[in-house]
């Protein structure tokens, strides 16, 4: 009986080890949580300071909150391909309950900052982004996030 809980034990461990190692290749797990935007550019124009402070992200299982305001806030899942270079990203808007819109992005993670560039969900991108840059009327956002402090 002895060996037998031991054993089991020990099968719980591996099982959840080799289910937290998956997850880790997925590279959701260090994007958990909430981030604050610390840079903000659309179509080759940088936002102002208020509007960088505005932009938070909430990442939630395989859910991205976008708030660009206090109010205005939008639910996307998302996909991360870690393989290719630069990494992808493929982000499904969700209004209400209803997948409606889905684009492909790149993001890349170091010394804790996100960053992100992607199709702006309301405008049509000439070309899936290559490079964390925007440039004039390419539908393009450049996002860089750190961690959120405090609350």
């Amino acid at each position: 009986m002895k060996s037998y809980r031991i054993a089991s034990v020990a099968l719980t461990g591996i099982i959840v080890s080799t289910f937290a190692a998956a997850q880790d290749v997925k590279g959701t797990r260090e994007l958990q949580g909430k981030w604050q935007a610390v840079e903000l550019e659309t179509e080759g124009q940088p936002q102002d300071a208020k509007a960088v402070k505005a932009f938070k992200v909430g990442v939630f299982g395989d859910q991205m909150f976008f708030r660009a305001s206090g109010t205005v806030s939008r639910r996307a899942t998302f996909k991360l391909d870690p393989s290719t270079s630069p990494h992808t990203i493929t982000l499904t808007l969700v209004e209400g309950e209803t997948p409606t819109r889905t684009v492909t992005g790149i993001y890349a993670v170091e010394n804790g900052r996100w960053k992100l560039c992607f199709p702006n969900f309301d405008q049509q991108a000439k070309a899936p982004p290559r490079e964390f840059k925007t440039r004039r009327n390419d539908g393009l956002i450049l996002l860089v996030l750190a961690r959120a402090m405090g609350k």
